[in-house]
């Protein structure tokens, strides 16, 4: 079969069904989709679902953003897999996002820091407010105001969070020493700030600096003290 070069190659998000962090691709699933939505033939469709599989295998980290236009996303699956889809398929491949297979997940834009005050009744701490303006590429603050029922002189905070829907943080930390926090995949990295204190008024102040434009979830819970979470897209 023979289509026209410069053939628009949708990479293959969690969105789409076809894509398990535990399983890998699935390239049956990949398949039926570039036929049911790009017209290929059951002959053509399977050299689709063995270069998103080689895509899933090999660039991983590289495309972990979401946005398949990301440079290292789509450099790592130039060199790495188009080479033998060229060569098996003569199609040329130039990698762009695809609605019809992809969803609407790639491509996230700048949003407001979105929370939740997730604790219990019986919590130290009562959260007024949580602020920040999430970026990328520079040092941001996600600050809490909270109201402090008695004194907090330790403790243990457990931050957890996700990257795109992929859960890329959990560690146990102490609540009243400062530490910088590395993420995973090259995402950034998080500084804890001390968070004890007396009664009455207290601010923490979490600092980040993310790498990757992508949708975070952000989970800061202490037990008895406080629980908040916060959501937002950069």
């Amino acid at each position: 079969p023979s289509r026209p070069s410069g053939l628009s190659l949708p990479p293959f998000s969690l969105s789409s069904g076809c894509v398990s962090i535990l399983k890998g691709i699935d390239q049956s699933c990949v398949n039926k989709c570039m036929e049911d939505n790009k017209s290929f033939t059951s002959q053509c469709s399977p050299a689709f679902g063995t270069l998103a599989d080689c895509g899933f295998k090999n660039c991983k980290a590289e495309c972990i953003s979401g946005d398949p236009d990301a440079e290292s996303c789509v450099t790592c699956n130039e060199q790495k897999c188009s080479p033998a889809f060229h060569s098996s398929t003569g199609f040329e491949v130039q990698c762009k996002y695809d609605k019809d297979c992809n969803g609407d997940s790639a491509g996230v834009t700048s949003g407001d820091l979105v929370w939740t005050d997730c604790g219990s009744a019986g919590d130290i701490a009562t959260v007024k407010s949580v602020s920040g303006t999430p970026v990328v590429g520079a040092d941001f603050d996600v600050v809490a105001e909270l109201s402090l029922a008695s004194d907090v002189t330790s403790g243990t905070v457990n931050l957890s969070g996700s990257l795109n829907g992929l859960n890329v943080l959990n560690v146990d930390q102490d609540l009243c020493t400062a530490n910088d926090i590395s993420l995973p995949l090259n995402a950034g990295d998080l500084y804890w700030p001390d968070a004890c204190g007396s009664a009455g008024d207290m601010t923490v102040d979490v600092k980040a600096n993310l790498k990757l434009s992508a949708s975070y979830s952000l989970t800061l819970k202490s037990d008895g003290v406080f629980c908040i979470e916060t959501s937002f897209a950069v």
